[in-house]
């Protein structure tokens, strides 16, 4: 069964860059997760409690610095 209320966010390498997820709702909430300790290794985790995740967009960068974004990805075709 399909889990859209769930997301993780996970840096795999300590190596000064932050990964956050921007993600929609199907109530239109945009909200931000991010890795729990910032640019080392480590996830963050949040569910949703009356809505559906219905777009994910991932993002890089240094902490106040820089930031990029790759192209949002649907969670369910529109």
């Amino acid at each position: 069964m399909e889990d859209r209320r769930h997301i993780v966010v996970c840096d795999n390498k300590a190596d000064n860059l932050y990964v956050e997820a921007e993600y929609a709702t199907s109530i239109l909430g945009i909200h931000t997760i991010a890795d729990t300790n910032g640019a080392a290794w480590g996830c963050n985790e949040k569910s949703t409690l009356f809505s559906h995740i219905d777009v994910i967009k991932m993002c890089t960068g240094v902490r106040g610095v820089t930031r990029r974004c790759e192209q949002p990805v649907w969670t369910t075709s529109r």
